[in-house]
């Protein structure tokens, strides 16, 4: 009669270490599945900043040649006035004679 006790003991206990495990497993997946769809999120977000990174590099790009061409437009306007004043200056010089 205790061998019968103890091999059902043994049972219920192999039962609820075979429930645990199963628990374990479905956990385990869930967790896999959580890890699977953080990859690709973090996988799509970095193509994403790839993109914009790509993007702000074109504008950067972009601005700096416009920022050149009104560098060179002032340039230009400047040396104008200048010889704009010249031409002034010796218009009411010649005006003074």
């Amino acid at each position: 009669m205790q061998v019968c006790d103890e091999v059902e003991c043994l049972e219920k206990t192999l039962l609820k270490r075979r429930a645990e495990l199963r628990q374990a497993d479905r956990l385990l997946l869930e967790a896999q599945s959580c890890i699977n769809t953080s990859r690709q999120q973090v996988s799509e977000v970095q193509l994403e900043a790839d993109v914009l990174q790509h993007r702000a590099q074109e504008n950067v790009t972009c601005l700096q040649e416009k920022l050149r061409q009104l560098q060179l437009e002032v340039q230009q306007l400047r040396m104008r006035r200048q010889q704009e004043q010249q031409v002034e200056e010796e218009t009411q010089s010649t005006a003074d004679r």
